[in-house]
């Protein structure tokens, strides 16, 4: 049996806390408030991650590894749901960690916005007029309508017309509220009430987003601390920089590491994590439960990749726009924006992050000269993102599909020595890539040339060749009939030479 009076000294790992939990709570200072990096709570998990929270009272599994996202039976994401559920810290949606926690109470006055969907909700009584089509029950709707208004009247005034995030929140929740009066069928009416639901949720989150941050910048900044929000859903974070900003602002924020980075913590109490059971089921410590069982047939899967990838809740907006609308013969100018769905109308890249209030930032007339040049941005191309080109054809199926469920995992650092970072086939940024169209058919000629003599390669292992980028280029330009060069002038002209002997061993 171990000494327990040796525990203090061991090294914290998940092995030792097994047989000392005591020793997780060793540096342990109750009487004094725990700083950002401190934990009023902690728990160690079986891989020796830490999860600590110095201004929440409870902690919550932290998601990690590949992802699989789907809709559930009552019509959310269960866990990887940011209504229901922490999510790690995301700049693009700063908003959502100040989401409210779903209540028992039937009292609150966010109380309808927590409504599971249910039969109880359709009325039907017009059916045999309207072939099996209804309305939503007109109590609920009359309190859905009661809380939208409210939280419509609280948009900052300067942020009614100014805020894109904003203006298309309102506009979405007085679209949804119209499209309930409207008679459809039960799935129909489920939907849209559950959509506007995490419309409102998200629109308040975004307003309390905006006051909270220009009450944070109205005070001292060397010492700026706002009370603590524990209403709200709060966040993971992994990285210091974070962690501090949403202590400051009083948001309930858990700091997920590896032990062995801070082996030293202080932790004031030690308590277990909220996770699914065998059921997939959880309750919040509101004591609400969120049922994550599957619908039958069950939905499919929109989204697969690391948890905090911008392009998971895009896809989860965009899936819930896809059950909602459906095309028109005609198409549609429907301005489908809400907080919901803002990364489905433009890429995540092209929406500017309300990172400040906008009191904060300079606005000028039309008729006034800028002071900034209105030219965007240069961005790095992505060797995983498909190009949509006039004059050039759309990508095989296939091929688009493998390159967008591999996006989420793309990273931008140098490969290990040891790993050969070259390519199988081209990659698409070579061919579609520059800017000149006649360079773009250039080398799209030069692909179509050497296709069928790479593919006939991969097919033998003896042949199958790993080829940088840049020797990639080389190769098109042999394939294209570009001169090759003096061999010993340039790099240029010796690597298409190399390519050129390449190309005459392949056939």
């Amino acid at each position: 049996m171990p000494d327990p009076s040796s525990s203090r000294d061991l090294p914290l790992n998940y092995a030792n806390f097994t047989l000392f939990p005591e020793i997780l709570t060793r540096f342990s200072d109750p009487g004094s408030a725990p700083k950002a990096f401190d934990g009023r709570v902690g728990a160690l998990l079986e891989n020796d991650c830490l999860i600590t929270s110095p201004n929440a009272e409870v902690l919550f599994n932290p998601p990690s590894g590949s992802r699989r996202v789907r809709l559930r039976k009552d019509l959310h994401f269960s866990h990887d749901d940011p209504l229901y559920y922490p999510q790690p810290f995301n700049e693009h949606h700063p908003h959502l960690p100040l989401i409210k926690v779903p209540s028992v109470d039937p009292k609150h006055p966010f109380a309808v916005a927590w409504v599971k969907p249910s039969d109880l909700l359709f009325d039907g009584s017009a059916s045999d007029i309207l072939g099996g089509r209804g309305i939503l029950d007109h109590d609920v709707y009359l309190r859905i309508k009661c809380l939208a208004e409210t939280v419509l009247k609280e948009i900052p005034n300067q942020c009614a017309k100014s805020d894109v995030y904003t203006k298309h929140g309102a506009l979405q929740v007085n679209h949804m509220l119209d499209l309930l009066q409207t008679a459809a069928t039960r799935q129909e009416i489920l939907m849209r009430f559950t959509f506007l639901q995490r419309n409102i949720l998200e629109l308040d989150a975004r307003i309390q987003y905006i006051k909270l941050q220009q009450k944070f910048l109205s005070l001292d900044q060397d010492n700026a601390t706002v009370p603590e929000c524990l209403d709200v859903m709060g966040a993971f974070v992994d990285h210091p920089l974070t962690l501090t900003s949403l202590h400051q602002k009083g948001i309930p924020v858990w700091f997920v590491r590896k032990v062995e980075a801070t082996p030293d913590a202080r932790i004031d109490r030690r308590v277990g994590v909220i996770a699914e059971d065998r059921l997939l089921c959880f309750q919040l410590p509101s004591g609400f439960k969120v049922d994550g069982i599957d619908s039958e047939p069950p939905h499919r899967v929109i989204w697969e990749g690391l948890p905090d990838k911008t392009e998971r809740y895009a896809a989860m907006s965009k899936y819930l726009q896809s059950l909602l609308y459906h095309p028109a013969f005609f198409g549609s100018e429907l301005g489908r924006a809400s907080t919901s769905d803002m990364s489905s109308i433009k890429r995540v890249e092209e929406i500017p992050v309300l990172s400040e209030p906008l009191s904060t930032k300079k606005l000028y007339p039309k008729t006034m000269s800028q002071p900034y040049s209105k030219n965007p941005l240069k961005r790095g191309k992505k060797a995983l993102d498909i190009k949509k080109k006039s004059d050039m054809p759309a990508a095989n199926p296939v091929w688009a599909r493998a390159l967008d469920v591999h996006s989420s995992y793309n990273v931008s650092q140098r490969s290990p020595d040891h790993v050969n970072s070259g390519y199988y086939l081209p990659p698409p940024r070579l061919i579609d890539g520059p800017s000149s169209p006649k360079s773009r058919a250039f080398y799209f000629r030069s692909w179509l040339k050497v296709r069928p003599l790479i593919l006939k390669s991969l097919d033998e292992s003896s042949k199958k060749v790993l080829i940088s980028a840049k020797h990639w280029r080389s190769l098109l330009d042999v394939a294209g009939g570009h001169p090759l060069g003096d061999i010993e002038k340039t790099r240029n002209s010796l690597s298409r030479w190399q390519m050129r002997s390449l190309l005459e061993s392949l056939i």
